[in-house]
């Protein structure tokens, strides 16, 4: 097989080049810090408000249980083993892996 005519161009693709360092100024370094933090404070807040909301989810549930009568109590404690919505397009057109078995079972 015969190297394509713009081999060269293409190699010259994939030669590293020589960026500078980056050096910013003491303004840009304490806008980034500033951004950092914001940032920070925004990802801990919105884990605090899904720990939060998974917590009272819990309790509520749980407090229906405790409400239910004890034969009821074993039925609402059983797993449901319906698979829960994806509520989001899931890319699901894939090829076969040859070899590969589904743990429920799987063609190849």
């Amino acid at each position: 097989m015969r190297p394509p005519k713009d081999m060269d161009d293409i190699l010259d693709l994939l030669r590293p080049i020589a960026v500078p360092p980056r050096r910013p100024s003491p303004a840009t370094l304490a806008a980034d810090a500033a951004l950092a933090a914001a940032y920070s404070a925004h990802c801990r807040a919105d884990l605090l408000r899904r720990q939060t909301t998974a917590e009272l989810f819990l309790r509520a549930k749980w407090a229906a249980i405790d409400a239910l009568p004890l034969r009821r109590r074993v039925e609402a404690l059983e797993e449901d083993p319906t698979p829960q919505d994806a509520g989001r397009w899931m890319w699901t057109e894939t090829p076969p892996v040859k070899g590969y078995k589904a743990p429920g079972g799987g063609e190849d």
